[in-house]
């Protein structure tokens, strides 16, 4: 019960009781609605609504409605399975209505009943032949309407299929003009002028295109070669681990487009390589190259392995001379000199020869090539007979 306010003389006034506050509450916005039908793991299917693009008829275009019907047939059809599915439906208008297989069902009578194909109607009692059965043929001017109703179709199905071609070739002009609008404003934007190796201004340019930034980097053609094979000719220890080519600016892998305009203008420019043709033959794919590459790549990492400082094959050309010299049952005193004469004098003429054998041997053992392994087997003869000269 609500309390009033009460004055008295000498008395404070009385309190009126709270009123209860209520909140609102607020509603949950209302989703589009979904069908949920029974999944494929639970025996289910759910459905889902299409929020795709749909394919529409220019307003500059005037049809009838049963043309844009059968537009709306494929308009969530992606664009490869359209035209096929129109075609079909074209072909097959004389199939899905026969005037005379609806109405005028070919079928056989004779006085005494219908007949199921035979040539007579024979009585369940006497088995004689009745009257000669006569098939009926529809008049004339049902079949002119069915004509006329299979052409009216086929229009239809090829005014449907020449406005999609429309659209089509509307999307291709679109889409190219995009795409050269994005070349010309990366090829204007370029982010260097001097190439990274030779800080020169390009001779032979080529040309990496950054679509997603907008933007271009300029090499010379050299130079591209050169860090392609590198990135191609690593390896580890004399494994070949070949890696995906680099923008040498960005540190960015190429893409499988960039790097094969890049191989085609270094080609233009007179820069060749067996590595450049692989590729170019692959489509760019560093690892299908790879497998199909697989002998030379490992050639040219045993090649890579002894190029380098004599500290990195020290142990391959001891194990070597190790192994001929246990061959030819020399003492343990020479392998001891020969490791102090190419850890104190690695630029020796003796040692050279041995770093040579060395890498022939491990190529020819690679390639199986007997003739070269025979042709190294005389060459380590004559170092053995040199070896009381040097140690």
């Amino acid at each position: 019960m609500e309390l009033d306010v009460i004055i008295s003389p000498g008395a404070m006034p009385a309190k009126k009781a709270k009123r209860k506050v209520y909140k609102k509450i607020e509603q949950k916005k209302s989703r589009a609605p979904v069908v949920k039908r029974k999944s494929r793991r639970n025996n289910e299917i759910v459905f889902k609504i299409f929020d795709g693009y749909r394919w529409a008829i220019p307003s500059a275009i005037k049809v009838s409605e049963s043309v844009r019907w059968k537009f709306s047939m494929f308009e969530t059809y992606p664009q490869k399975d359209i035209i096929r599915q129109i075609n079909l439906k074209i072909r097959g208008v004389k199939t899905e209505f026969v005037f005379s297989q609806l109405v005028f069902s070919p079928r056989v009578f004779s006085p005494n009943g219908l007949s199921n194909g035979l040539n007579g109607i024979y009585s369940a009692a006497t088995m004689i032949p009745q009257a000669p059965l006569i098939e009926y043929v529809p008049p004339p001017d049902a079949n002119r309407w069915q004509e006329r109703r299979w052409a009216q179709q086929q229009a239809e199905w090829r005014k449907v299929r020449a406005i999609y071609n429309i659209l089509f070739k509307m999307k291709r002009m679109i889409y190219s003009m995009a795409y050269n609008f994005r070349v010309n404003s990366s090829v204007r934007n370029v982010k260097n002028v001097e190439d990274v190796v030779t800080m020169d201004v390009p001779r032979k340019v080529v040309r990496v295109l950054d679509l997603k930034h907008r933007c271009s980097y300029v090499y010379e053609a050299s130079t591209m070669r050169r860090l392609i094979e590198n990135r191609i000719s690593l390896s580890d220890y004399m494994f070949p681990n070949p890696m995906p080519p680099l923008n040498p600016l960005t540190n960015m892998n190429l893409t499988q487009g960039q790097l094969i305009s890049v191989i085609q203008q270094c080609k233009s420019h007179g820069q060749y390589s067996w590595i450049l043709d692989g590729l170019l033959k692959h489509e760019g794919n560093v690892q299908l190259f790879s497998s199909f590459f697989k002998q030379p790549l490992k050639v040219r990492a045993i090649e890579n392995h002894f190029k380098g400082s004599i500290y990195t094959y020290k142990d391959e050309v001891l194990d070597f001379f190790d192994s001929t010299s246990n061959d030819f049952g020399l003492p343990g005193q020479y392998v001891n000199k020969f490791s102090e004469l190419i850890t104190d004098h690695p630029g020796n003429k003796y040692v050279r020869q041995w770093v040579h054998v060395t890498k022939a041997w491990y190529i020819a053992s690679e390639l199986e090539d007997h003739s070269q392994l025979y042709i190294n087997a005389r060459l380590v003869n004559i170092l053995i007979g040199k070896i009381a000269e040097f140690l």
